[in-house]
């Protein structure tokens, strides 16, 4: 997978919840987070093109017809928010049937551990302290 000018893998339909946090902290970064939220924002236009230089081509069918990004961003996160809410489900299981294989280190398991929860708080879901625990 290439990585762009900033360094953001284009979205997929596979890594929304990875896509997001990034793409919003470069549209902070540029002063332009609130075009998500106001499709009066004065620059929605240049958000909006940002988000779809960020976009795989098989992508882009989902917003090349919106002329906003607020309107943009609600179609991706309507189009990514039952797939995402079914996968923060397959994570939570896996966190929580988690348990040492044959000859596995303390270190590998404990790296498997925190990859889920990195991967559940990426798709907004919280992970307990008591969760993580050994």
């Amino acid at each position: 997978m290439s990585v762009g000018k900033y360094g953001i893998p284009p979205l997929t339909s596979h890594n929304w919840p990875v896509w997001k946090p990034k793409v919003m902290g470069l549209l902070r970064s540029k002063g332009m987070l609130d075009s998500l939220t106001d499709d009066q924002h004065a620059d929605s236009s240049k958000a909006l093109g940002l988000i779809q230089l960020l976009m795989d081509d098989s992508m882009l069918s989902m917003t090349h017809d919106i002329d906003n990004c607020k309107d943009a961003w609600d179609a991706l996160t309507d189009l990514f928010a039952s797939q995402s809410a079914a996968n923060a489900l397959q994570l939570k299981r896996k966190l929580n049937s988690l348990s040492m294989k044959g000859k596995e280190s303390v270190a590998s398991y404990f790296q498997r551990g925190r990859k889920l929860q990195f991967e559940l708080e990426a798709a907004d879901v919280a992970v307990e302290d008591s969760e993580l625990i050994i």
